[in-house]
C-alpha cells in the first residue's frame, strides 16, 4: 500500500488515511522528488514512494499511478510539478488533465508506459526539462501543437498541426535510425502512431550536434515497412525539417541527405516529352527523340543519378532531330548540371533554336553571375533570370517552367523557386535540332557547357513546385523509371500471300521478325 506524505521544514508526513504521524527529520531526502497535486482549494506537495531509496542518488521511481485518483481519493482534475532536477520515471502512464509543469528535471515514460494530456491538458515548461518516451497528447485541429519529447542527448520536440482534432502518440528515440540507408542523417527519430486525423502537418527540431552531411541537402524521410520522402522544407538557421499535408504519417521519422533516409525513387510526374538519362546512351528513356553524343560527348561520367552526360566545353553536346512532340507552347525542362568551373561566359543548358540568327524557341543557360530562362521565335526572345554562381563540381538541380496560356515563366535551384515574371513572347519553332550542351547561334554551334549533365526531362506541362521539389529531394536515387514496354502486333494484313519467285509465306507468331532473303535480291 503506498504512503502520501508531504513535508514541512526538517519534518517529513505521513498521511495513513486519517491523521499525520510526525517521523521526526525527515527519513527521506524531500530534494529527490516531488508531485503537486491541486485539487479543489487544497494544495498539497506529495511524495509518492514504495519506502525504500534507489540506488542511483536524487531520483525516484514513482510507482503508484496518478492517473488513478480512485485509489488515493482525488479527484481526476490533476495538475503535476515535477520540481526534481535530476527527474521523475514513472513506471505507470498517468493521464494529466490540467497542467503538466516541468520546472526542474525531464519527466521519463519507462518503457510500455506513456505521458498522456488529454483535452483540457497543457504542458508548461518553466526551464529547458522536457518528456523522455511515449507522449500521448490532444491536437486540436488546424492548430500547431508542440510535442516537447527529447532524449537523452537533448530536446527534439515536434509540432503538429493536424487535420481534425484528436490524439497523436510521439517518441523521440536517441542514436541513428536502423534502418536508414547512409550515414549523413540525423542521430535521432522519432515515432509516430497511427491517429484519426486524416493528414497532418509536422516539423521535427533537431539540434546542430545531430547534423553529419549537408544540412541544405536534408529532406524528412518516414518508414514504415518501405520509404517514403514528402516534400520538406529545411532551415538551416533554427534546424528544422517541416513536410505539409502528409496523408501517411505513421511511423518512424528521421532527417538527413535523401540517399540516407531511404534509397527510394520519386515517382516521375506525368506528360514527359523526352527524357536523357544518360545512362551510357543518348537515347531518350520515354519518347522517340532519341540523342547522339556529338563532338566527343560521353555517357560514362558518375552523374547524380546513374551515370551522366560529360561535357569539354568547346565542342561535345547532345542533339536531338527535331520532331513535331518538341513542339511546346506549354512546357518544363529540369534536369541535374555540374560545372567543371563556375561559368565566365554563357554556357547553354539546354535549347532548341529558332531562326538563322541568335534567337531560341526556348533555351536555359548559365553564366558567372546568373541563371536564364527563354522563349522566343526568329526574330527575338523574352528572358527571365536569377543569381546564380555555382560552385565547382558541385551538382544543382535546375528547371525552367513557361506557361503558354499566361506567360507565366520561373526558374528553380535546388527545388525552389529563384525567379519568376510574365514573358512578352511564346515560343515559334521551325526545324532545329534539340540540344544539350550547345545551341546553334547563326548556324554555328556555340556556347558550350563545361561539364556534367543527368537526367535532362522535358515535359509538355507546367510543372508545379511540389513536383520539382519532389524531384530534387530523390536526389540520387531520382526519378522513378519505367521503360516503355515493346510494341506487340495483334493483327497482320494481309495473314498470307506470294512474294518474288512465286514462293509463298504464311505470317504467324512463329515468323514474325523473321527475314527472308527473297530470291534474286
Amino acid at each position: 500500500m503506498p504512503l502520501i506524505g508531504f513535508a514541512f521544514g526538517s519534518r517529513f508526513f505521513v498521511l495513513l488515511g486519517v491523521g499525520l504521524l510526525a517521523l521526526g527529520p525527515a527519513l527521506f531526502e524531500p530534494r529527490l522528488a516531488s508531485v503537486v497535486g491541486v485539487w479543489d482549494a487544497v494544495v498539497l506537495t506529495v511524495w509518492l514512494v514504495d519506502l525504500y531509496r534507489l540506488p542511483a542518488a536524487d531520483r525516484f521511481i514513482v510507482r503508484r499511478t496518478w492517473a488513478a485518483p480512485a485509489a488515493l481519493g482525488v479527484p481526476s482534475r490533476v495538475q503535476l510539478t515535477i520540481f526534481n532536477t535530476s527527474g521523475i520515471t514513472f513506471q505507470v502512464s498517468p493521464t494529466v488533465t490540467g497542467t503538466l509543469t516541468l520546472n526542474g528535471g525531464n519527466l521519463t515514460a519507462a518503457s510500455g508506459q506513456f505521458i498522456a494530456i488529454n483535452s483540457t491538458g497543457s504542458v508548461s515548461l518553466l526551464t529547458s526539462n522536457y518528456i523522455l518516451g511515449k507522449l500521448v497528447m490532444y491536437s486540436p485541429a488546424a492548430t500547431p501543437t508542440t510535442f516537447p519529447v527529447g532524449t537523452s542527448s537533448g530536446y527534439a520536440p515536434v509540432d503538429v498541426t493536424p487535420s481534425s482534432s484528436g490524439d497523436i502518440t510521439i517518441t523521440a528515440n536517441p542514436g541513428a535510425y536502423s534502418n536508414d540507408t547512409g550515414t549523413n542523417a540525423i542521430a535521432r527519430y522519432w515515432t509516430i502512431l497511427p491517429a484519426s486525423a486524416s493528414s497532418v502537418s509536422l516539423t521535427f527540431h533537431y539540434n546542430a550536434a545531430d547534423i553529419t552531411g549537408t544540412e541544405a541537402n536534408y529532406v524528412a524521410g518516414r518508414f514504415s515497412s518501405t520509404w517514403t520522402r514528402p516534400s520538406t522544407t529545411i532551415d538551416t538557421v533554427n534546424h528544422t525539417a517541416t513536410v505539409s499535408g502528409v496523408t501517411a504519417y505513421n511511423g518512424d521519422w528521421t532527417v538527413g541527405e535523401a540517399s540516407s533516409v531511404g534509397s527510394v525513387c520519386t515517382s516521375a510526374p506525368s506528360n514527359i516529352v523526352s527524357w536523357y538519362r544518360a545512362e551510357g546512351n543518348a537515347n531518350d528513356g520515354i519518347g522517340a527523340n532519341n540523342g547522339t553524343l556529338a563532338g566527343g560527348a560521353t555517357a560514362a561520367a558518375t552523374g547524380e543519378v546513374g551515370t551522366a552526360f560529360s561535357f569539354n566545353g568547346s565542342t561535345a553536346y547532345v542533339t536531338a532531330p527535331d520532331d513535331a512532340s518538341l513542339h511546346l507552347s506549354s512546357f518544363s525542362i529540369e534536369g541535374w548540371f555540374n560545372f567543371t568551373s563556375t561559368p565566365t561566359t554563357d554556357q547553354v543548358l539546354v535549347a532548341k533554336t529558332a531562326g538563322t540568327g541568335t534567337n531560341e524557341s526556348f533555351v536555359v543557360w548559365a553564366n558567372g553571375s546568373a541563371l536564364n530562362g527563354a522563349v522566343g521565335d526568329a526574330n527575338g526572345i523574352s528572358q527571365l533570370s536569377a543569381s546564380f554562381s555555382p560552385s565547382s563540381n558541385t551538382w544543382y538541380h535546375l528547371a525552367f517552367t513557361f506557361d503558354g496560356s499566361t506567360h507565366a515563366a520561373v526558374l528553380y535551384v535546388n527545388g525552389s523557386s529563384v525567379a519568376s515574371s510574365t514573358l512578352t513572347k511564346v515560343p515559334a519553332y521551325d526545324t532545329h535540332p534539340f540540344q544539350i550542351g550547345a545551341e546553334y547561334e547563326n548556324e554555328t554551334l556555340t556556347d558550350f557547357m563545361n561539364g556534367l549533365a543527368d537526367e535532362v526531362t522535358l515535359y509538355s506541362s507546367v510543372l508545379t513546385s511540389t513536383n520539382i521539389q519532389s524531384i530534387y529531394n530523390a536526389g540520387s536515387t531520382g526519378k522513378c523509371y519505367t521503360a516503355p514496354s515493346a510494341p506487340t502486333f495483334s493483327t497482320i494484313s494481309p495473314a498470307s500471300g506470294s512474294i518474288a519467285g512465286g514462293t509463298s509465306v504464311v505470317i504467324n507468331g512463329a515468323n514474325i521478325g523473321k527475314f527472308y532473303r527473297l530470291k534474286g535480291c
